[in-house]
């Protein structure tokens, strides 16, 4: 009688929902073993593909956190490979006041680094230069003070700041009151006009934004303004895009000088998709590899089922018996796998905050990951969804098994026989092969990975990196601003340094090798051919450096005490600058000139090339001037670009070491603090980073999946013997010798892995054109990583097979017979 009434009340579906998922935790709740292990197998797969969903969706899928941010559009210049960004300030004016299609067109450039006076010494921060039309086109204003005004905004301005709310904490603890006073930067003071927002921060990251004054000549005389503008009202991005194509053919027309040789008209593209578009290949490959950990997890978990199905055959007669329909039977059983891969989520989901920091914490700076990566609703729906068709996925081949019941045979069952067929076996082996070929698909990516990490961590970088240990330091700002007061800092450091004990010796220049120097012209006087504007890698250094550094002179000098300030100027210059500017003549005591108005410079040396950009690609041309020596222009563009570093030799580069000198330079001058410590191997290490983050978690992912998948091996042999206890048993009793069962059990595993070897070797070569991105100094079908990969899977395969079949041949023929 209650079930016409609930039928009459319209919710019967919904009751036998309920009573479905009651039942499925009843009786998943009865088997804990299988529950435990399908859950954990779960967990692994659906918590790593949260996890990294978490980044995706913080990344490429979430809006940015500004106001209607598709309007927000980045200016791109084009050329014959694609698309990059970067303008001249010359490019930005004319686009600014040309381009009708966007109604705020801002410029900005990367931070640079200055120290701010605190009360008893300095601090480091990064601050930002802006164009007035920053806060308009990212639709933010200051919850304190004011924005920029055009007046602060153009040369020769008041000197102003917008804080960071987190600077404006961190200094003046959250003075509502500080608009209006001074802070040094570099020695210099600027008003404070503004404190942002909690919820706003810059990209990249800064403590600050001064005015950017936009101008042709410094720094906007080369490409270094990221320039982006909001949409008009009703104007689409094809619209703009449209007008910017039309507008730079009027910018060629006027300043040919500002048009690159090749480069095709300007355009307008997304602004999320060009922040992001650096770093889509590899989240995009990291998804794609966790996705394969949760097809893997999907088989295994499937396998258990069927196996699970084997004892449930009279149960799904008795209810077919009693009028169940075979849709009925499905749904239920569908409704129990659902369960528990919801179940198997939950747990993931756990895991997946606990290792989302840590994920973050490998990430390194060049991926570019400044949104909040968190998991939010959008990776809990995802999550959620991904869970049901986990359930669905993995459970549909069991659920379809056991509702095609016999109920003649099922209720005939006596306990010795089950419902799994050949069918089911054959299934169970189909699943196997596809784990294995999975697993041998990630493990071949990793293994290309971990090769391409391995040849460039042992690069020769051209020069003695042991026992050398960097100091970076901001000389940005007025402190500094002229030769003599710059060199007799130097001069007293130096000397300072090289009383702390272990020190050998010391040295200064402007950027260390293996990163970016400052790129300038230079024009050859007396070369074979007269070249001008050739661009050249200029850096600035002491007397020690070449030593100091372990960089050797393959001819003529290195710098010495004769070059002092107002002596012949002179250069040392690597075998590239040789190679390129002089085809093959000897290049000592050639003449060059980077600044126009300066006099000619002598190369006197030529040092050994050593790697100055990077760990691979071009050589850079570079020369090298005695810091005495050295233009006030170039130095001033060093330094406000990048910050100077102090070179150390030193017997011990760790922590009394860096203490000692920290000490020596605070009593020398307690305004100019260090903005980091580091040896030189980890600058080289962090030229690797990105490669040794995406090896870590693919290593990672291949790792879980080889335990899985040794596991759905392990699993299926041990069923196996299992169900054919009573055959094992008869053969021993007719004289079957142990070792031949052994092998025959063995050799069943060994044969599913070596079926998926071949499918994921397959598979591996046909994605070989995807992994080509990734890798550097090896082939993506290099045919070691194949068969050392294969060797591993059929190994481990070999391994899980071999615990059920020593338990086999320990039957007792007469036990065997007996059960």
């Amino acid at each position: 009688m209650k079930e016409p009434s609930l039928e009459q009340g319209g919710l019967p579906a919904l009751e036998t929902v309920v009573q479905d998922v009651r039942y499925g935790v009843r009786a998943l709740l009865r088997t804990p073993g299988f529950t435990l292990a399908a859950l954990l197998t779960l967990a692994l797969g659906i918590g790593a593909n949260t996890a990294i969903f978490s980044v995706v969706n913080a990344v490429l899928l979430r809006p940015l956190d500004h106001p209607e941010p598709d309007r927000i559009v980045e200016l791109m210049r084009r050329h014959p490979q694609g698309t990059e960004p970067g303008q001249t300030g010359q490019r930005y004016l004319f686009f600014r006041d040309n381009l009708k299609s966007v109604q705020a067109l801002a410029a900005w450039r990367d931070p640079s680094g200055f120290n701010v006076a605190t009360g008893d010494g300095a601090e480091f921060v990064k601050a930002m230069s802006v164009s007035k039309e920053f806060f308009d086109v990212f639709g933010v204003r200051p919850m304190l003070g004011a924005a920029f005004t055009p007046e602060q905004d153009v040369t020769g301005g008041p000197d102003v700041a917008v804080l960071s709310h987190g600077l404006w904490r961190r200094l003046f603890a959250g003075n509502p009151g500080v608009i209006g006073t001074a802070i040094k930067l570099g020695g210099h003071p600027y008003t404070i006009v503004g404190v942002m927002p909690a919820d706003f921060s810059t990209t990249p990251p800064s403590d600050l934004v001064i005015p950017l004054r936009p101008s042709a000549t410094g720094p906007g005389g080369g490409f270094n303004y990221a320039v982006a503008g909001r949409l008009a009202p009703g104007v689409s991005i094809e619209q703009a895009a449209a007008e910017t194509a039309s507008a730079w053919a009027g910018l060629a027309r006027e300043f040919p000088q500002a048009v690159i040789k090749e480069e095709l008209p300007s355009t307008l593209e997304g602004y999320q998709a060009i922040r992001s578009r650096y770093v889509k290949p590899a989240l995009l490959m990291m998804l794609e590899a966790v996705g394969m950990l949760l097809l893997i997890a999907c088989a295994n978990t499937a396998n258990l089922l069927l196996a699970r199905a084997s004892g449930r055959g009279r149960e799904m007669a008795v209810r077919a018996a009693l009028g169940a329909g075979r849709t009925r039977i499905v749904r239920q059983l569908l409704t129990e796998s659902i369960v528990l891969a919801i179940a198997g989520a939950g747990i993931g989901v756990l895991l997946a905050y606990w290792s989302v920091p840590a994920l973050l914490a490998l990430v390194p700076p060049s991926f570019r990951i400044y949104a909040d990566v968190r998991i939010d609703g959008i990776v809990l729906l995802a999550t959620l969804a991904t869970a049901v068709l986990t359930g669905l996925l993995f459970g549909l081949a069991p659920s379809l098994s056991l509702s095609r019941h016999d109920l003649v045979d099922a209720f005939k069952d006596d306990g010795t026989r089950t419902t799994s067929g050949r069918r089911a076996g054959l299934l169970r082996k189909a699943l196997v092969v596809a784990e294995v070929a999975a697993c041998m698909l990630l493990l071949v990516a990793a293994g290309l990975l971990i090769q391409t990490f391995i040849k460039l961590r042992a690069i020769d970088p051209g020069f003695d990196m042991r026992g050398v240990l960097t100091a970076q330091m901001s000389l940005q700002g007025s402190r500094y601003a002229d030769s003599a007061s710059l060199n007799n800092f130097f001069a007293q450091g130096l000397a300072r340094l090289g009383r702390v004990p272990g020190v050998q010796s010391t040295a200064v220049v402007n950027s260390v090798p293996i990163e970016q120097g400052l790129n300038l012209n230079v024009d050859i006087i007396d070369g074979p051919e007269k070249i001008e504007r050739a661009l050249t890698d200029w850096r600035y250094a002491s007397t020690d450096y070449f030593r100091t550094m372990g960089i050797a002179i393959v001819a003529g000098r290195g710098f010495d005490e004769r070059d002092r300030a107002g002596t012949a100027p002179v250069a040392v210059v690597n075998e590239q600058f040789a190679r390129r500017m002089f085809k093959g003549t000897d290049a000592i005591g050639r003449h060059i000139r980077v600044f126009r108005d300066d006099p000619a410079i002598e190369i006197v040396g030529v040092a050994k090339d050593i790697r100055e950009l990077g760990l691979v690609g071009r050589l850079p041309a570079t020369m090298y001037v005695p810091v005495t020596q050295a233009n006030l222009s170039g130095i001033n563009a060093a330094h406000t670009y990048f910050p100077m570093n102090w070179v150390v030799r030193a017997s011990n580069t760790g922590a009394d070491t860096v203490r000692a000198i920290r000490d020596e330079m605070r009593a020398l001058d307690p305004n100019q603090p260090f903005s980091a410590f580091r040896t030189m191997d980890e600058v080289k290490m962090a030229q690797v980073r990105t490669e040794r983050f995406q090896m870590i978690l693919l290593a990672l992912f291949a790792g879980i999946g080889l335990v899985l998948g040794a596991a759905g091996i392990y699993g299926l042999i041990a069923y196996s013997v299992a169900q054919r206890t009573r055959e094992l048993g008869i053969r021993m009793a007719l004289g079957a010798a142990r070792h031949r069962i052994l092998a025959a059990v063995v050799r069943d595993g060994a044969i599913l892995a070596i079926i998926g070897v071949l499918v994921g070797a397959a598979a591996a070569a046909a994605f070989a054109r995807t992994f080509r991105t990734f890798v550097w100094g090896v082939s993506t079908l290099d045919p070691l990583t194949y068969v050392a990969v294969a060797a591993m899977l059929i190994g481990v395969a070999v391994l899980a097979s071999l615990v059920p079949a020593v338990r086999a041949v320990r039957l007792d023929p007469v036990k065997a017979l007996r059960e």
